[in-house]
């Protein structure tokens, strides 16, 4: 894909893609909770992925690898966004960066073209499926007290119900 390309996707990955073993899945296969494996200590690294240094247990850079099933709905060269499997709100989609960021205090100057285009592709994904008529919310948590319990930074872009201020 070239690097102006964007793919939004509406597919389950297990479904499209071949197995670990090179066995095709059939997309049956149940995908563990992402809140579920952050409670057992599992969402806080990731695999080797586009050749950069990254921690080997990260449950969202499995996914993005294809190692854990997910129903993709958006990706293109930086960013991955997919349906999520504890939904909060009737539309619930996780936007993740591919590169492997563990939370928000630790991004820098030099990470704002990838943070850009993750709020680039949530709110174009948001008009893409109408969640602009009725409104949508798109919420960053950083570290635990505010409710990150998976260890990537990830964007909720949440709608199909009403929010009420303050969130929390």
């Amino acid at each position: 894909m070239s690097s102006s390309a964007c793919a939004y996707l509406d597919h389950t990955t297990a479904s499209s893609q071949e197995g670990q073993n090179g066995t095709p899945q059939t997309g049956n296969e149940q995908a563990p909770s992402s809140e579920s494996q952050a409670a057992e200590g599992q969402g806080t690294g990731s695999p080797e992925s586009r050749g950069e240094k990254a921690v080997n247990d990260c449950i969202f850079c499995k996914i993005i690898a294809g190692q854990i099933p997910s129903t993709v709905v958006f990706e293109d060269e930086d960013v991955f966004a997919f349906r999520d499997n504890n939904p909060q709100a009737p539309q619930h989609v996780l936007v993740v960066p591919k590169r492997h960021i563990e939370k928000l205090n630790d991004l820098t100057a030099n990470d704002a073209p990838v943070v850009g285009k993750l709020l680039v592709a949530a709110c174009r994904f948001a008009r893409e499926h109408g969640m602009d008529a009725q409104g949508y919310r798109i919420v960053l948590n950083n570290g635990e007290g505010a409710g990150q319990s998976v260890w990537h930074i990830h964007a909720h872009l949440l709608s199909g119900r009403p929010f009420r201020w303050p969130p929390g």
